[in-house]
């Protein structure tokens, strides 16, 4: 019914071993037949929605599954760790104590992050730019143009992770030390919590079929 519908459906805890019956829904073997989408499942046909969405959710901290399925499907590891914990809770304690540091270190992160997309954008221009240029390339204006920019923004992608570098070594030598014993406190007892899964179940990684 969610796959004629384009309801999402979710398995729950499941383990390291995928039933293959569902092989074509995570490999979205959709097929036309007499004006609609339909999918094979087990051995019939079922109309496909294209909403349809597949989730499978495990409980396992490392689950190893084949190269097939991560060929197949979108795994997503939610698993908390606790260095990552204490690195959040750090980051809150320097929102309220060092606002100023800590805005800078968003500011920095994003803008890495935004330089980044777009020297891959520029990279990925010039190449297209190359493989179908003919005759001299220095008469080429548009790739002259892309190829000055790339490096460009190349020097500024570097600058700003220096910068980033430096602030990040500035606030670990200006943060208080006693910071350092305060995270692991909160951090150990939501640790301590997950074994209580179930309580109040956390997904421990995601397989996604989006």
């Amino acid at each position: 019914m969610a796959i004629k519908f384009g309801f999402p459906f979710l398995f729950q805890d499941v383990d390291e071993y995928i039933d293959p019956v569902i092989d074509n829904v995570l490999e979205k073997n959709v097929k036309g037949a007499e004006g609609r989408q339909v999918i094979k499942l087990g051995d019939k046909e079922v109309d496909y929605d294209p909403n349809f969405r597949l989730y499978l959710n495990t409980k396992l901290a490392n689950p190893k599954y084949s190269p097939s399925v991560f060929g197949k499907a979108m795994v997503i590891n939610y698993t908390v760790t606790l260095k990552g914990l204490e690195d959040q809770l750090l980051s809150v304690i320097m929102a309220f104590e060092k606002k100023e540091l800590e805005k800078q270190r968003e500011f920095l992160i994003q803008e890495t992050s935004d330089n980044k997309k777009l020297l891959k954008n520029l990279g990925d221009s010039l190449l297209r730019e190359l493989a179908t240029s003919t005759g001299n390339m220095l008469d080429n204006t548009e790739l002259v143009h892309t190829l000055e920019e790339t490096k460009t923004k190349a020097r500024e992608v570097r600058s700003s992770t220096a910068l980033f570098s430096r602030h990040h070594l500035r606030m670990s030598t200006t943060s208080p030390q006693p910071h350092s014993t305060i995270s692991p406190t909160p951090s150990a007892d939501i640790t301590y919590a997950s074994p209580h899964s179930t309580i109040s179940p956390t997904p421990s990684a995601d397989i996604t079929n989006a």
